[in-house]
């Protein structure tokens, strides 16, 4: 499923302008981004009638948006996520048990990690996680979703995999971890600026599935 997104496209627009409403073939490359508007609520519904080749979404949170919580997975699949650390020191496991807690309902395919755990809160809206406390969470809450119940799941959001925020985190991880990594199985990426800056990016994962967010 996660390989290389795009949050809207403009072929779908161009459609739903045209007012055409055939059945589109669902495209595995293409999410959304929800984020709900309270006074459009109908807008919602754009993304997951059969005329969008959208297959999955995100909604920054572990709980499936309201709009589409009754869609089956196979026809919308929701990928839940880990904004940030729940307490200070990242030593809790509350987002592994509350999500594995549902499985009987709700066992996801895909997990996101941490959303800009190297930028603050206050100027970019990201988790502002150090490395060493990103590690912890990571340990206690990500690792057992892969390895224990086989759940593919993505690399922390960094803003800039250069900006030295990846190594120290990796190295918290094998210290932590017995001397063994942090494994992870796409990369979801953040690209701020140009072409450039988005293809430096996606170059220093090379070898890796990318989940382009915006």
């Amino acid at each position: 499923m996660l390989r290389f997104s795009h949050v809207v496209i403009p072929a779908l627009l161009l459609s739903l302008a045209l007012g055409q409403t055939e059945p589109a073939k669902k495209n595995p490359k293409r999410g959304l981004v929800s984020t709900p508007s309270e006074f459009f609520p109908k807008d919602d519904l754009i993304w997951s009638n059969s005329s969008s080749p959208l297959s999955w979404y995100w909604n920054f949170g572990p709980v499936a948006t309201k709009a589409y919580a009754d869609i089956p997975q196979s026809e919308f699949e929701f990928v839940p996520s880990m904004w940030g650390a729940y307490t200070p020191n990242g030593t809790d496991s509350y987002f592994l048990g509350n999500l594995t807690a549902e499985f009987s309902k709700f066992k996801p395919a895909h997990v996101i990690s941490f959303n800009l755990p190297d930028q603050p809160f206050e100027e970019t809206g990201g988790s502002d996680m150090s490395p060493e406390i990103a590690a912890r969470t990571w340990i206690n809450n990500i690792m057992p979703l892969r390895e224990e119940h086989g759940i593919k799941v993505g690399f922390p959001t960094v803003s800039d995999p250069r900006g030295g925020w990846v190594e120290p985190f990796m190295k918290n991880c094998s210290k932590m971890n017995d001397g063994n990594e942090c494994e992870f199985d796409f990369v979801p990426l953040h690209s701020f600026g140009g072409f450039g800056t988005l293809k430096d990016n996606i170059g220093k994962w090379q070898s890796r599935y990318v989940f382009l967010f915006q």
